[in-house]
């Protein structure tokens, strides 16, 4: 089983996006930071066997939500860089991941 670690700009991505669904329906942020718990479960429990998709960074999607953690294994430690709405453009999810790791 893997330690799960964030860079400091987790939590802004997770209370955007928490803000964002509650806007649209009460409660419903709070689903999206239960389905993030649980994949952050799931990262820690199979993460090492993910395949890498850009660089050395592996992906995990929310089950309910259309959101992607971006992280990197290192030994048995998970860093988890990024929280993204999967559907972003793929050019500004490698720019963010670049920008974090740089400033991790």
């Amino acid at each position: 089983m893997l330690s799960v670690r964030y860079a400091p700009a987790i939590e802004s991505d997770l209370v955007e996006a928490a803000l964002r669904y509650n806007s649209r329906q009460p409660g419903l942020g709070l689903r999206l930071l239960e389905d993030f718990r649980r994949t952050a479960e799931r990262i820690a429990a199979f993460g090492q066997v993910h395949r890498q998709v850009i660089a050395d960074y592996r992906r995990f999607h929310f089950t309910d939500f259309p959101y992607t953690i971006y992280f990197v294994v290192h030994g048995s430690v998970a860093t988890v860089y990024l929280v993204i709405d999967a559907t972003r453009d793929p050019a500004l999810i490698l720019h963010m991941l670049r920008a974090r790791r740089s400033a991790s």
